[in-house]
């Protein structure tokens, strides 16, 4: 952001191969893993503001979220859940080869279905016992503490939810629908199914 308030923004290459149309300014894109940094860092803030603990465990905020088949959110952490040592099973659907790619490319999953899927099966690893890349750990991250009685909440990011696959790379012209926030109000709400 610019000192007068305007938003920097920067565009490299093209917006599609072979056309030569450059990016638009307005356009967005699915960072997938990126989007993990982003979420660690607004946790962090909120574990630096007194917000929660990173040995808070799941179950303090999200009671009973993660439950069923040896999964258990009171022996997982928020410490855990940011490092990919939940043992929680990652069961993002579809990405296996490049044909599965190509079939489920657009499919979106909501957070509590990601949670759901996962829970699904047994648990790669007892918690804190090995390290595995996790989805679903970072889909939990992504809920707020203070949504323990209602809604679950998610940072605001200008472009898709970063665990999810399957949203569209472009945002609709015009205003940024998310203007730049403290760590607090950068938390809005998802409503569950």
């Amino acid at each position: 952001m610019e000192p007068d308030g305007r938003d920097l923004v920067a565009t490299s290459g093209v917006a599609a191969v072979g056309t030569g149309r450059p990016v638009p300014g307005n356009c967005c894109f699915r960072m997938a893993g990126t989007g993990k940094a982003l979420v660690a860092t607004v946790v962090l803030q909120l574990v630096d503001e007194g917000e929660l603990a990173l040995d808070d465990t799941v179950d303090r905020w999200l009671p009973g979220l993660v439950d069923g088949n040896g999964n258990d959110g009171s022996r997982i952490t928020v410490r855990q859940l940011l490092q990919h040592t939940s043992g929680l099973h990652d069961d993002i659907p579809g990405f296996a080869t490049p044909q599965q790619y190509y079939v489920h490319r657009y499919d979106t999953y909501t957070p509590q279905e990601i949670v759901a899927r996962a829970t699904r099966h047994r648990p790669d690893f007892a918690a804190g016992d090995g390290w595995a890349y996790s989805n679903t750990g970072y889909v939990l991250a992504r809920h707020d503490h203070r949504g323990s009685h209602g809604p679950p909440l998610a940072p605001r990011s200008p472009g898709p939810d970063p665990a999810a696959p399957g949203h569209g790379p472009h945002l609709p012209a015009g205003q940024h629908p998310h203007p730049p926030q403290s760590p607090r109000q950068r938390l809005r709400g998802l409503p569950l199914p």
